[in-house]
């Protein structure tokens, strides 16, 4: 095995036990000590992968959104149409990937944290920006181009929603509900944008 692939496995290794170890204790009271015990690397071994606790933090956060990302492209064919991108956005935003209570938790740490952390506010932006040019890509076609940016709004406050839902009280959300309603609001939404008449 080449240097740079073990360096990479490395680095997954320590991601995958931050996330665990973010959502066990929060992040405030995370250290390189927590983990590196996860992860069986010494705090001064991690450090040769991560400049510090801020770069696996947010490291950690970068692969969440990525494992969102993966979890879109897998559901959707290259020449989709714009209604099988926004399912397939739907399918994978609840896909239960997502909600193990680890997974769940270090969601939670990382939107309480990001009001505080100047960092994490910018790596917010770009993947939020990321994802509602997804939802605008997708609608695209399908409503006029001035009713574009409330249907990204729309969709992407209700999938939000649900989310936070989830993440502080999972019983008190079905997912195959959460799916079922954003779906009915793309498809409300769609009608009431090309509806002649429709009172927009």
């Amino acid at each position: 095995m080449s240097r740079a692939s073990l360096r990479e496995i490395r680095k997954q290794e320590v991601i995958a036990a931050a996330i665990e170890v973010i959502g066990e204790v929060g992040m405030p009271k995370v250290t390189l000590n927590m983990i590196g015990k996860r992860a069986g690397l010494s705090a001064p071994l991690i450090a040769h992968y991560f400049e510090d606790k801020s770069a696996i933090i947010e490291a950690s956060m970068r692969q969440l959104s990525a494992a969102l990302v993966r979890e879109f492209l897998s559901r959707v064919r290259p020449n989709a149409s714009g209604a099988e991108r926004l399912d397939a956005l739907i399918d994978g935003c609840f896909s239960m990937a997502h909600f193990a209570p680890g997974t769940m938790a270090a969601w939670l740490e990382f939107w309480l944290q990001i009001p505080r952390k100047p960092h994490l506010r910018r790596l917010h932006r770009v993947i939020a920006a990321r994802f509602w040019s997804n939802i605008r890509f997708a609608f695209s076609g399908l409503v006029p181009r001035e009713d574009l940016d409330d249907g990204v709004a729309g969709l992407s406050a209700l999938i939000d929603g649900f989310w936070w839902h989830y993440a502080i009280d999972p019983d008190s959300v079905d997912l195959h509900q959460a799916k079922r309603v954003c779906r009915m609001y793309v498809s409300h939404y769609i009608k009431s944008c090309t509806d002649v008449g429709g009172g927009k």
